[in-house]
């Protein structure tokens, strides 16, 4: 059995946490050599592209969800329900559904309010929140295809 602190580490969550401290490290470390870097003009562009990446991954897990409930008799979906991992799986589904759908929320009034007009130190903080808030939906959707590649290779045997 893995410790705790490894889960973690593995887990969605974790690894946006991780992602997060790798972010800010590097901004701590490039203030104290050069002082506030210079916001990226092409933040807009990567917002832009967030919010239609986003609401595909919207689509995309909502079809994954259908068609999981749509194989409702089959053996796999039974063997999930009796071993009580049926509503776990249908969790992870709602947690990347959710969390795309808070990313391209969060990535349009990104847009709305320019973010690149806040000072460098706001500016820091609220792009770290929003790669965090990325990271995390990236886990989770990549933890979604995992399991639902297993889910539809154990329907094929």
């Amino acid at each position: 059995m893995k410790p705790k602190w490894q889960k973690f580490l593995l887990s969605p969550c974790g690894g946006s946490c991780l992602t997060l401290a790798a972010y800010l490290l590097y901004w701590c470390v490039s203030w104290r050599v050069r002082g506030w870097p210079p916001v990226s003009r092409s933040v807009k562009d990567l917002l832009v592209a967030t919010v239609s990446v986003s609401a595909i991954a919207v689509g995309f897990l909502g079809t994954a969800k259908s068609i999981l409930i749509s194989m409702g008799n089959r053996k796999i979906v039974k063997q999930l329900k009796d071993a009580g991992y049926y509503g776990q799986v249908i969790d992870y589904l709602m947690a990347a559904i959710n969390l795309a759908f808070a990313l391209a929320i969060g990535s349009a009034a990104a847009l709305l309010l320019d973010i690149g007009l806040l000072p460098p130190h706001c500016y820091v903080v609220v792009f770290g929140l929003w790669l965090l808030l990325a990271a995390w939906t990236a886990f989770t959707c990549y933890r979604v295809i995992r399991v639902f590649a297993k889910i539809l290779r154990a329907e094929q045997e």
